[in-house]
């Protein structure tokens, strides 16, 4: 009989995995108000099938998520999404429209397709946004997000609604085992382990930055995860700020498991920088099964384990 203590979220915090490099990498959100239970996959739901059709033709490297409603009017729905602007990234471009369900498809259609505003450096600032903290509860999927998840949006409650943010319960984002998690939108960042503390010094963007970072999965607008590992180097070293900054990383070369990479930034104030670094895989670690003590190969996954070997800075 499996042992509900457990949790695969729970070895893995103990084990000491490093999150860092888990963040699926997209160019767009799709949120869709999409009335509980769900099945294990959410885009099973004939109710998303022309919501996923109109990704699909869209050329968008996106996802669909489903949420919680926020209201008890049957056949309504709010559609949100979130995307990534041409250039360096800063953060994504929010959209959202209210419609009745035979206009999921054609809302998400026209909301891909909307203008993006320019959002280099240099260009005007962004009006302010509403803020998402994408939080998964998707019991059906892994009852670590059922449990732990479920209790953080519940501890986080509507405390920050005056600050401009929405809290969701979300379906599966990845990284069960690393639960609570939580996206926040439109930062695109991903966290792991989440506590209400944790979440307050995120959406607020103070105290301490590297015990905040131990929690940090990575930017879906950063790709790979040997960037990802590079970026969280960024990011220490920069201070918040970095998350007001226009960057981009890449590999430029690649030899086995080590990686260089480089990191672009221009700053708030108009300052450019840059950085070299390289970054080795050097092993795996398996993923537990929750309800199962880790001996062997877990669930026949497995977390690769990074090491930044070395991180300069060097010229724009």
């Amino acid at each position: 009989m499996a042992n509900l203590e457990l949790r695969c979220a729970s070895q893995t915090l103990e084990r000491g995995i490093d999150p860092t490099g888990t963040a699926p990498a997209y160019d767009a959100y799709v949120l869709v108000e999409v009335p509980l239970p769900w099945p294990a996959a959410v885009t099973d739901l004939p109710l998303l099938a022309d919501v996923v059709r109109a990704i699909d033709a869209s050329g968008w490297n996106a996802t669909v998520l489903g949420v919680v409603p926020e209201h008890d009017e049957p056949g309504v729905h709010q559609v949100v999404v979130h995307r990534r602007p041409p250039g360096l990234f800063r953060r994504f471009q929010r959209a959202e429209r209210r419609v009745v369900t035979a206009e999921l498809g054609a809302a998400t259609e026209a909301l891909l397709a909307a203008a993006l505003v320019p959002d280099g450096p240099g260009s005007a600032p962004a009006p302010a946004s509403t803020t998402d903290l994408l939080v998964c509860t998707h019991g059906r999927r892994d009852r670590c997000c059922g449990s732990f998840g479920t209790n953080l949006h519940t501890a986080v409650g509507a405390r920050h609604v005056r600050s401009g943010v929405r809290s969701w319960r979300v379906s599966h984002t990845g990284g069960h085992r690393f639960a609570p998690t939580a996206i926040v939108l439109p930062d695109g960042n991903l966290w792991a382990w989440l506590d209400v503390d944790l979440v307050d010094a995120v959406l607020h963007r103070r105290g301490d930055l590297d015990a905040v970072l131990a929690h940090y999965r990575g930017s879906s607008a950063m790709g790979s995860p040997p960037v990802q590992v590079a970026e969280r180097e960024a990011f220490r070293r920069e201070g918040w700020a970095w998350l007001d900054s226009h960057r981009a990383g890449s590999v430029v070369e690649r030899d086995g498991d080590r990686f260089e990479i480089r990191l672009e930034v221009v700053r708030p104030e108009g300052s450019a920088g840059a950085y070299a670094a390289t970054v080795e895989r050097t092993g795996t670690a398996p993923q537990p099964i929750c309800g199962e003590l880790l001996t062997g190969e877990g669930n026949g996954k497995s977390d690769s384990i990074w090491s930044l070997t070395r991180f300069d800075p060097v010229d724009p």
